[in-house]
């Protein structure tokens, strides 16, 4: 019983989102929340744009630019998410895997 249980408790999430997205490349699962992931890549890219131009004038312009474009992106990704896992779900219940 137990040869079954075990691949249940090595499923990760970021481990399959990252095979789906870049192939066999294997990926070390990130700490922390989703909310706190974001934030730290955040602070990190503020912290070195402003590293890379310390004279800008108009960052908030700048970063709501940058904003907009992720949000645009994490859309489709989402899109892209649902299909495919409304997909893999329809392909489960037909045991076509």
């Amino acid at each position: 019983m137990s040869f079954f249980l075990d691949p249940f408790s090595k499923v990760n999430i970021q481990q399959i989102a990252s095979f789906i997205m870049y192939g066999d490349e294997f990926t070390i699962p990130t700490k922390g929340s989703y909310e706190q992931r974001i934030e730290e890549a955040w602070n990190s890219f503020v912290e070195e744009a402003k590293k890379l131009y310390p004279d800008l004038k108009e960052t908030d312009r700048i970063f709501d630019s940058i904003i907009f474009y992720a949000s645009v992106v994490e859309e489709i990704y989402m899109e892209v998410g649902m299909r495919c896992g409304a997909e893999l779900a329809v392909k489960l219940f037909e045991k076509d895997i």
